[in-house]
């Protein structure tokens, strides 16, 4: 008898998808208690990073850091580039302190793990609708108000020439300004490697030592709405430079 042979980076991400999924049912009950009330997000942040940190040892993903700079006092603003499925999961493992993250509209779909975004303890951002979009804006700034960090990817999702940087959007760096807090870019250098497609389902993906640079904070004090595009162009120029230097040794 002939077995179905499957290449080994399409059955790793029917693994990991598996893994993703069945961690997340058992966990379901917990979480929707925890994401019940408001006072208690911060546990469940909690537990988010424990299964974040679960999942990628369980499935052969670690973490490398080039450059790790000490993350500021909250609130801040963390921005990173956007080239893979896992960085939402990264961003948990990476960022020490609680935040919310402003993800998009898309995340709804995702069976499980849209409780963590339709429970109220981070924003979904959906770009086809403005007064959506702005709700999800005002939200940010409440929350930044509270002294919470917030978490955005600014290329707006996952750009279909990842690893290559996309262009920035404002928001991230218009609440900064506004609220007068740092700005803290991160690099995923290689989260593509793992994951290697922008749609859940399809591509390949493989176990891999995700190299991460977390850059100096860059300061918003003084700035106003005169220096979002400088600022913008200063994020993308910091997060990019490890991306050219991985591009030149591929």
């Amino acid at each position: 008898m002939r077995y179905l042979k499957i290449p080994f980076r399409l059955a790793y991400k029917i693994y990991f998808l598996t893994l993703f999924f069945a961690s997340l049912a058992i966990a379901y009950p917990f979480f929707s208690f925890l994401l019940a009330k408001e006072e208690r997000w911060p546990r469940a942040f909690y537990w988010m990073q424990k299964w974040g940190t679960l999942l990628r040892y369980a499935s052969g993903i670690f973490i490398r850091y080039k450059s790790k700079k000490q993350f500021p006092e909250p609130p801040y603003v963390v921005v990173s580039n956007h080239g893979s499925y896992i960085d939402t999961v990264l961003m948990y493992c990476i960022i020490p302190d609680y935040f919310v993250f402003m993800g998009k509209g898309e995340l709804k779909d995702w069976p499980l793990f849209k409780i963590f975004f339709t429970k109220g303890m981070n924003i979904l951002v959906d770009r086809s609708n403005i007064r959506a979009s702005h709700r999800a804006y005002q939200r940010a700034h409440e929350e930044l108000s509270k002294k919470r960090s917030v978490t955005i990817f600014p290329e707006g999702g996952i750009p279909a020439t990842a690893p290559k940087l996309d262009r920035f959007k404002n928001g991230a760096f218009r609440l900064a300004i506004e609220h007068q807090v740092p700005i803290v870019p991160i690099t995923l250098v290689n989260s593509w490697s793992a994951f290697n497609s922008n749609e859940l389902y399809c591509g390949e993906g493989g176990p891999d030592v995700i190299r991460v640079v977390v850059h100096k904070a860059i300061s918003t004090k003084g700035l106003t709405d005169k220096d979002l595009i400088h600022l913008r162009q200063q994020a993308h120029d910091v997060i990019n430079k490890p991306l050219l230097e991985d591009e030149s040794r591929r």
